[in-house]
């Protein structure tokens, strides 16, 4: 084989190996942009959680505290309610982070 064709064909593979790195960058590039944004999205929605669990275990705390003769068992009824509600979503937001 002559120096000439040993050229062309490396020359052909550097090619081919410079396209499948283009390649492999532009996905990896891909992938990471789609990443940021699900890792803005899920802070977002992490933020909502804590703030939903907050404004629930206020609104527990205030029905339990509020003494109606009518409704104090329908109070409590809500508190137990807004408490499931509670653990239920901060079960759920380790997942967000």
């Amino acid at each position: 084989m002559s120096d000439t064709t040993r050229d062309s064909e490396n020359r052909g593979d550097n090619a081919a190996l410079q396209a499948k790195v283009a390649l492999l960058q532009e996905k990896i590039d891909a992938a990471l942009k789609k990443t940021l944004i699900n890792m803005r999205e899920n802070r977002k929605r992490a933020s909502f959680v804590k703030l939903t669990v907050t404004a629930c275990s206020a609104f527990a705390t205030i029905f339990l505290g509020l003494k109606s003769p009518n409704l104090e068992s329908q109070f409590k009824d809500a508190a137990f309610v807004l408490t499931a509600l509670v653990t239920l979503l901060n079960a759920l937001e380790p997942f967000f982070n």
